[in-house]
């Protein structure tokens, strides 16, 4: 038993760390309960481009490069038609394959057991088949929170404030020796604590950029479609407001209905969850009901937004601005690249939010520690698909 090896897999790299510590001696027991249990877990995730060629982690991990036919459906199916049967844990890239019903049935004629995934959004993975053929899908439901909500933020506070804008004013020459001061003037924007951020989706990641807020003062009206969060709208609404009383603000906060919402926000920020019912859930005739010079921003899921319709409302001056770290293409085209470099009031981002080595570190441990957890016969509670532990 000792000398078998765990195979991890890897198309594209990933950080080594992770796997030296889960090859210490005090891990090794547990691994090699999974090894021997002929269980074979996946960690699906974007981890970077550096490849390995092999590496052996105390003899219990193998980490092989890329194969030649590169991240394809067919090619992740013809890697698991090859190895199989495995044995322990497979770490290797899947987005967006894991849709895909051959590649779900490949994975498990190979021996899989279980899926974890280095995000927290789960609309690449078809959840329900998942159940139906009994294998959970673990995500990093709680080590991103922080992280995305402050990118939210860096993103809300210079748009509100002007800073792009006149950034591109300057860059473009416009600022004379005395100024012009009509220019400046007609740039001139209200103070945050005067005005409404709307926030569609308050879980996690929506709860804790209230509470990030909350210190600018500014009026907060949110959505979900959740009941459980809008059963516990008093306890939501008293935190933002003591944490904002404590800065010298009495806003006002309140849940509305969506369509009721997006016209009376200064700032509309998406953190919902893509899922087949909130795709292009900002759709054109949305979008067309923000308030005039209003701010856009999402940092979740480019497919929760019509792509097309926020930039021409972008173009057309419709809106003041948006940030966007995420898109409905992605990487992007050259002619939507083109098109967003010509918009002086878009700040955009290539899906960077969680980019942050101690966030990826604690992303890899909560994946690798939910499969061997799960393999080793525990139930963990980061399962996106529970259902599947009663298969």
């Amino acid at each position: 038993m000792a000398s078998q090896k765990q195979k991890v897999i890897s198309f594209g790299g990933i950080p080594d760390e992770p796997l030296k510590m889960m090859a210490r001696p005090k891990r090794e027991e547990l691994i090699r309960q999974s090894i021997g249990s002929k269980l074979f877990g996946i960690i699906e995730g974007h981890v970077g481009r550096r490849s390995f060629s092999e590496i052996d982690y105390g003899g219990l991990f193998t980490v092989q490069s890329e194969p030649d036919e590169g991240p394809s459906a067919q090619g992740i199916i013809s890697l698991f038609e090859r190895s199989a049967p495995l044995a322990g844990v497979q770490v290797t890239i899947l987005m967006p394959f894991m849709r895909e019903r051959r590649v779900v049935d490949a994975a498990i004629a190979a021996g899989a057991r279980a899926f974890s995934t280095l995000s927290v959004g789960v609309d690449h993975f078809d959840l329900p088949y998942l159940a139906e053929r009994g294998v959970p899908v673990f995500h990093c439901c709680d080590v991103l929170t922080d992280c995305m909500a402050q990118h939210t933020l860096s993103f809300i506070l210079p748009l509100a404030n002007n800073i792009c804008r006149g950034d591109a004013w300057l860059r473009q020459g416009k600022w004379g020796t005395l100024g012009n001061r009509e220019t400046q003037r007609a740039m001139a924007i209200e103070d945050l604590y005067k005005s409404t951020v709307g926030i569609i989706g308050l879980g996690r990641i929506g709860t804790r950029l209230m509470e990030l807020l909350a210190p600018f003062g500014p009026d907060i009206l949110w959505n979900d479609i959740k009941p459980e969060l809008i059963e516990r709208q008093d306890e939501k609404n008293e935190r933002y407001l003591a944490i904002a009383r404590q800065n010298g603000y009495e806003p006002a906060i309140r849940y509305l209905p969506l369509d009721e919402m997006i016209p009376r926000c200064d700032v509309l920020v998406m953190c919902a969850d893509l899922n087949p019912t909130s795709v292009n859930l900002m759709n054109a005739d949305r979008i067309g009901a923000m308030k005039p010079g209003a701010i856009f921003v999402n940092t979740t899921r480019g497919g929760l937004v019509d792509n097309a319709a926020l930039r021409r409302a972008l173009r057309q001056g419709h809106l003041g601005g948006a940030g966007l770290d995420v898109f409905d293409e992605e990487p992007l085209s050259e002619n939507t690249v083109r098109e967003m470099a010509s918009l002086p009031n878009v700040l955009a981002n290539p899906h960077l939010g969680t980019d942050r080595f101690h966030t990826r570190l604690s992303m890899w441990y909560m994946a690798l520690y939910s499969l061997l957890g799960y393999l080793a016969g525990r139930r963990p509670t980061n399962v996106a698909n529970p259902q599947a532990y009663s298969h």
